[in-house]
């Protein structure tokens, strides 16, 4: 068996390191494992390039409006005070609720 140790000696010595890549806006970059898993966790279309780095997107809040009661010359009146309980409508002073 002449050559047999000295081909096994080189298979051993074979690299295993295992390189972690995700795609980003088209391209495939290499990362590190925690950073892959950070990515993935979010989802890859979460995040975009800003000069060679990795960034996420910014998130878009929703803008909630609210009703107010606003008094004005038509309006209603309520009973015992309560906004959510209309007593009747009149012509003179009253309130109404409008989105701010």
């Amino acid at each position: 068996m002449p050559g047999f140790f000295e081909a096994f000696e080189q298979f051993r010595k074979k690299d295993n390191t295992k390189t972690h890549t995700v795609t980003i806006d088209g391209k495939v970059i290499e990362v590190g494992l925690q950073e892959k898993l950070r990515i993935q966790k979010r989802g890859e279309d979460k995040f975009f390039l800003d000069n060679g780095q990795i960034k996420p997107k910014p998130v878009a809040t929703a803008v909630r409006r609210f009703p107010v009661l606003i008094k004005t010359e038509k309006g209603y009146t309520f009973c015992g005070r309560d906004p959510y309980w209309v007593d009747k409508t009149t012509d003179k002073e009253g309130f109404t609720w409008q989105t701010g």
